[in-house]
């Protein structure tokens, strides 16, 4: 059984845009990489049965349990619906749990205690905010001690790549980690690249920069700073998914200095065919510390990627550094556009991110490992 965290909701309806939603696609990953033996579980909130656009690529052996969900993703992490898992433990009995809000791991014990039964649970920790929210204690919710008694409720803990388990390292006191880390570990089985069209460089005659990060979390998803450098190349035509519809276009001409060539994506399909036709993508969010499948998406379609990352070293694309500047960020742009140019040098390039991609992200070569550390909490 999947706890997922949706997160990927509309501003426009106020619904949950589960086809565009990041961890329903790892999710699906999994059902579909792990081998046909393994019954899931997910538990989603009822929008699944108004969009069925998502279960497309959904294997059929994967069960949907409606729950209630508050009206956001943060709001997600401070409230359990106890009576409804209560029945959904008692309808779908479930051998293991994935979690991806740790903080509810301990009321999931308790749902367990009060059904007298047991079974593992993983935290699945794909975000580093949660660090901060450890250290700063919030009066009303007080996050950072029902997240800590969520990992002591685990059996498992799982970061999603090295470099987030080495940051919760570096930031928690000395004395902190050594709590965590006999029961930690690191699965780098996030992703499978099937869904997608390897195209290196795009099929367009122009560069195309294909914005598909949300237009919120300006701090992390730098969407002004990058129009304003978009602005000040010519030739570079920009498209805008606008995946949880939280701006107008206006909004983007303002900072670009004119219309944007396509505004908002209908679609999964039109978002994946995007990804082909597109020659540049973005992501300001450092994937030395999380994974974005956005990020993972673009090296599958051989789209160039510019990418946030406080070791260049450690990701593939085009790095940059986090918080980039307006210029940095132009001068990012203007190497994607002449690598671009240079047809052999664009495809060895994305040929390479591809193989860093499958190595560093796959279900498809890393999924042993995960399959194995369920198999062992099993046993």
């Amino acid at each position: 059984m999947v706890h997922t965290q949706v997160s990927m909701r509309s501003y426009e309806t106020g619904q949950w845009a589960l086809e565009m939603d990041a961890n329903l696609a790892k999710d699906r990953a999994w059902a579909n990489g792990l081998g046909d033996d393994i019954e899931w579980t997910w538990l989603l909130p009822p929008e699944y049965r108004r969009s069925p656009e998502w279960r497309k690529g959904v294997p059929e052996r994967v069960n949907v349990a409606a729950t209630s969900w508050p009206y956001n993703v943060q709001a997600a992490r401070y409230h359990f619906q106890f009576e409804e898992n209560l029945r959904v433990v008692k309808q779908w009995k479930p051998d293991l749990m994935i979690l991806e809000v740790p903080e509810h791991a301990r009321a999931w014990r308790m749902v367990q205690e009060h059904l007298g039964v047991s079974f593992p649970i993983v935290s699945y920790m794909n975000y580093l905010g949660g660090v901060s929210w450890l250290l700063k204690r919030n009066d009303r919710t007080d996050t950072r001690i029902r997240m800590w008694d969520g990992l002591d409720a685990s059996d498992l803990i799982v970061f999603n790549t090295p470099g987030l388990m080495e940051r919760w390292r570096e930031t928690l006191p000395d004395s902190w980690f050594p709590w965590l880390a006999h029961k930690s570990t690191v699965w780098r089985a996030s992703y499978s690249p099937v869904e997608f069209t390897y195209q290196p460089g795009g099929t367009r005659s122009r560069p195309v920069l294909n914005f598909t990060s949300r237009l919120t979390d300006e701090d992390r998803t730098r969407w002004p700073q990058l129009f304003v450098a978009a602005g000040r190349i010519e030739g570079l035509d920009v498209w805008v998914g606008n995946p949880n519809r939280a701006q107008t276009i206006d909004a983007v001409a303002d900072r670009l200095g004119r219309r944007p060539e396509r505004f908002g994506y209908a679609s999964r399909e039109e978002y994946v065919r995007s990804m082909a036709d597109a020659a540049i993508s973005t992501t300001f969010w450092p994937q030395d510390d999380v994974y974005s499948t956005a990020y993972c998406d673009t090296i599958a379609s051989g789209t160039i990627p510019i990418v946030a990352a406080l070791d260049p070293e450690s990701v593939a694309g085009i790095a940059v550094k986090p918080n980039a500047s307006v210029s940095e960020i132009e001068a990012a742009l203007r190497r994607a556009m002449s690598l671009w140019n240079d047809r052999d040098e664009a495809v060895r390039f994305c040929r390479a991110n591809f193989e860093w991609l499958m190595n560093n992200r796959s279900v498809e070569r890393n999924g042993k490992q995960m399959r194995e550390d369920m198999e062992a909490l099993l046993a």
